[in-house]
């Protein structure tokens, strides 16, 4: 049965196989966004404090081991013990006074993006900044 809309046009109340495909295809990006989300922003939240603790400390081998230890706290207190450890993290610097301080971290992170999509990323968050 045909009911007549506001312009006067018949619709018959069909929806089309596109607007169900689209649907599939957002409530998918949505699963993987969830999924993954999280591993990348806990990557980033790394890689902020890597920068903070790389320009806290001062110049020379003291300061890189504290450094260092600032590292492994870090790693805790984000909650990623599972896939980091300190050791999986390097602290060098160059130049004494007015150098610079790299923290680099290397770590390899397995995530589910969608059911039986299991997905490995090698993360590599590093700073440097000056020392003073």
């Amino acid at each position: 049965m045909k009911i007549p809309g506001p312009t006067g046009i018949s619709e018959r109340g069909e929806g089309s196989m596109g607007n169900v495909l689209m649907l599939i295809l957002t409530a998918l990006l949505a699963m993987a966004a969830f999924n993954a989300g999280p591993v990348f922003m806990k990557n980033f939240e790394l890689s902020d404090k890597l920068t903070n603790i790389s320009r806290t400390f001062p110049p020379g081998e003291t300061g890189n081991e504290s450094a260092r230890e600032a590292v492994a706290s870090a790693i805790e207190e984000i909650g990623m013990t599972e896939f980091l450890t300190a050791d999986d993290c390097t602290v060098t610097s160059q130049g004494g006074i007015g150098g610079t301080r790299t923290v680099k971290c290397v770590y390899t992170r397995e995530y589910k993006l969608l059911p039986g999509m299991v997905r490995k990323y090698t993360f590599e968050p590093s700073a440097t900044s000056p020392t003073f």
